[in-house]
């Protein structure tokens, strides 16, 4: 999924279950229209759903057996169908079957984590709301001083630690999180065997290979900066990726 510099949403690949917005056409191998939008729009997808953010409004198209599109259960939708209008979006993050945005001062959820809404509404009530990450099965929401998390926790992918001092960024991986401290130090957290959360400082390996001694991990370091800076965090599946810009 693309947004054009002329203000248009386009698609190729693999999607038959109408991930790709072009109606019937379930693949297709070079980029085509799914629809037009403004300057502002943001998009984003997760496992098999695809959303546009545009200002008040947001479109979505794919499954719907969660009811992450709309409250009716369906099979779901091939072309982009709107599921919000009202006030401006401020924030809006995705998980494997639901969709979590705010608007003013009020949360919205879609789907799997429905159920939870009366709770996080609750939680986060007269705080100022910074970000929503969500992971395949959690979500996770950034106020002052905390992280509020919700959903799936098999795993350690709720964090109930305290947020270490500094916190400049918060992103998600499919079952991790990650936290940027002061733009110097990376913290995860999380499902970690695939190594995507490091190494616990007692493990007595000397390998780069992953040596799965952090499977469920608390925060943990996974890097520190010397004579450079991090400018961004990204979380994949299973994977931790890190941007460096070195000051010297």
């Amino acid at each position: 999924m693309v947004i054009s510099t002329d203000q248009r949403v386009m698609s190729c690949g693999w999607g038959p279950k109408g991930e790709l917005g072009q109606g019937s056409t379930k693949k297709c191998q070079s980029l085509e229209l799914v629809m037009e939008t403004s300057s502002t729009a943001r998009i984003y997808s997760s496992f098999q759903n695809c959303y546009l953010v545009d200002g008040q409004k947001i479109f979505g198209w794919g499954p719907n057996r969660r009811c992450q599109l709309n409250s009716s259960k369906s099979k779901g939708f091939d072309v982009p169908v709107l599921i919000y209008d009202g006030e401006r979006v401020d924030h809006f993050c995705t998980g494997r079957d639901f969709v979590c945005f705010s608007s003013g001062q009020k949360l919205h959820i879609n789907g799997s984590l429905n159920t939870q809404l009366t709770k996080m509404s609750y939680d986060v009530e007269n705080k100022d709301v910074l970000k929503l990450a969500g992971m395949w099965s959690s979500l996770h929401i950034w106020i002052p001083d905390r992280v509020l998390s919700y959903g799936n926790g098999s795993h350690g992918q709720l964090l109930t630690d305290e947020l270490p001092p500094g916190v400049t960024q918060l992103v998600t991986g499919s079952e991790h999180g990650i936290l940027c401290l002061n733009d110097k130090r990376v913290v995860c957290w999380g499902w970690g065997e695939h190594g995507n959360c490091g190494r616990l400082p007692n493990s007595s390996s000397k390998s780069e290979i992953n040596d799965c001694s952090n499977t469920v991990s608390p925060l943990n370091v996974v890097y520190e900066c010397h004579d450079e800076r991090v400018e961004w965090c990204y979380g994949g599946c299973a994977s931790t990726w890190i941007c460096l810009n070195r000051l010297s």
